[in-house]
C-alpha cells in the first residue's frame, strides 16, 4: 500500500480540527499509509505529538510584514512543496487552504487526489472567523470546492448547503471520529484543575465567540442559582472573554461562575462535571458534545443549526435538546438534571456512552473513512 498522504494545516494551535488531523493521520499510519503533516507555521501545543521526520513546512520569514504578501509566499511555497513530493492524497481541513488546494487541482499544479473537509457550518461560520472583506471573498470562492475529489462535511445541514451550490451529492456527510481511548486516558492521567467539588457542577468548553452564545448560558445559569446552589466553569479562549466577565459581575454571580483557559486538563475537568451544556447558535458537529458523552457526562443542548440531533437523538435518547432562546426553559432543564428530578439522566448518559463507542470511535469506524475518502 504505502500510499503517501499529506495533511495541509496552517499550524497546530487550534483545539478541534487540528487535533483531529493528528488523530486521523496517526490512524492512517497504523493502517499502512505514509503520512506527513504540512504546516504553514511550526507553532502550537500539538506539535510535540508528531515525529519531526513527518513534518514539512511551507512557512516564510519575510522582511515585508504585510499579510497579503505572507499569504502569497506561503501559497507559492506550498505549491512547490507539493509538486516536489508528489503525494498521492492531499487533505485540507481549513477554509483558506481548502480553497488553495482546490485551486492547485483546477490549475493542474498538482495531480494528487484532493480531499477537503469543512468542519464549520457556512455561511454562519464566516461571521465569527473573518472580516467583512474576507467573508465576501470566502463566499465568492466556494465554487472552488467542486474541484476536490472528495468533500466531507459534518452535518446534514452542511451537506444541503453545499449540494445546493455545487450540485447534488457534491459533498459527503460523515461526522468526525474520536479517539475514545485517548480521551479516557487523558481524563484519568491528568488531574482536574477545578476546585474540590462541593456542589453540583456544570462545565462548558469552547471558544468565546458569537457562535457559542455563552452570554445566554450565563443568564440561564443565573436563573438556576435562584433555586439551586451550583458552580459553572467556562473553559476556553476568545474575543468575548471581557464581555463574559462583565456579565458575570453585573449578575453578581462571581462566586459561582469561573472562567478558565483551555489546557491539557480539559478532559479531566469535563469528567468531573455533573452536566455539560452547549447553547451554540450553530456548529459544524458539536465535537465537545461527543467528548462529554464519551466521558459519561450528561448533556443538555439547545436546538442549534447543524449539531445536536445526530448525537442526542431526535427523541432525546442520549441527552436533552431544549428550545433555544428560552433562558427559563434551559434553567429548568439544568435544575432537573442537577437535582436528580430527571430520573432518566443516568440512562441517557449510558446510551450516549454506547453510541459514541459504536458510531464515533475512530478504532471501530475508521475503515469507513478510508473507503469513502482515501481509496480511489
Amino acid at each position: 500500500m504505502n500510499k503517501k498522504i499529506f495533511y495541509v494545516l496552517p499550524d497546530l494551535s487550534v483545539i478541534g480540527a487540528q487535533r483531529l488531523a493528528i488523530d486521523y493521520g496517526k490512524e492512517l499510519q497504523i493502517n499502512g499509509y505514509s503520512v506527513s503533516w504540512c504546516l504553514g507555521d511550526l507553532t502550537g501545543g500539538f506539535i510535540r505529538e508528531l515525529d519531526p521526520r513527518h513534518i514539512l513546512t511551507f512557512s516564510v520569514e519575510t522582511l515585508v510584514n504585510i499579510r497579503v504578501i505572507r499569504h502569497a509566499e506561503r501559497i507559492l511555497r506550498l505549491a512547490l512543496l507539493l509538486r516536489k513530493h508528489k503525494p498521492d492524497v492531499v487533505i485540507s481541513i481549513t477554509p483558506f487552504y481548502n480553497r488553495i488546494v482546490c485551486l492547485f487541482k483546477f490549475l493542474n499544479i498538482i495531480s494528487s487526489r484532493v480531499v477537503i473537509e469543512d468542519h464549520a457550518y457556512p455561511p454562519k461560520s464566516y461571521i465569527d472567523e473573518f472580516s467583512f472583506l474576507s467573508r465576501v471573498i470566502y463566499k465568492k470562492t466556494e465554487f472552488l470546492y467542486k474541484y476536490a475529489d472528495r468533500f466531507r462535511v459534518l452535518s446534514p445541514e452542511s451537506k444541503m448547503y453545499y449540494d445546493n451550490i455545487l450540485g447534488n451529492n457534491a459533498s459527503i456527510f460523515q461526522i468526525n471520529y474520536l479517539n475514545i481511548k485517548r480521551i479516557e486516558s487523558l481524563s484519568i492521567d491528568k488531574e482536574a484543575t477545578l476546585p474540590t467539588k462541593e456542589k453540583p457542577r456544570v462545565v462548558y468548553i469552547g471558544r468565546f465567540t458569537t457562535q457559542k452564545n455563552i452570554h445566554f448560558l450565563i443568564r440561564s445559569f443565573s436563573l438556576l442559582l435562584k433555586r439551586l446552589d451550583a458552580d459553572l466553569f467556562i473553559i476556553g479562549y476568545g474575543p468575548e472573554e471581557a464581555s463574559l466577565l462583565k456579565l458575570i459581575h453585573e449578575l453578581r454571580i462571581d462566586s459561582n461562575v469561573t472562567i478558565l483557559p483551555s489546557s491539557e486538563h480539559n478532559f479531566a475537568n469535563l469528567k468531573s462535571a455533573n452536566l455539560f451544556t452547549m447553547v451554540s447558535l450553530w456548529e459544524g458537529m458539536g465535537l465537545v458534545i461527543a467528548e462529554a458523552m464519551a466521558l459519561k457526562v450528561p448533556v443538555i443542548t439547545t436546538n442549534f443549526l447543524a449539531g445536536p440531533q445526530f448525537l442526542i437523538g431526535r427523541k432525546n435518547e442520549r441527552g436533552l435538546i431544549v428550545r433555544g432562546g428560552d433562558e427559563g426553559l434551559l434553567a429548568e432543564s439544568m435544575l432537573n438534571v442537577l437535582s436528580g428530578a430527571d430520573r432518566f439522566t443516568a440512562e441517557r448518559a449510558k446510551r450516549a456512552f454506547s453510541f459514541v463507542n459504536d458510531n464515533i470511535d475512530i478504532k471501530a469506524n475508521f475503515k469507513c473513512y478510508i473507503s469513502k475518502f482515501i481509496s480511489q
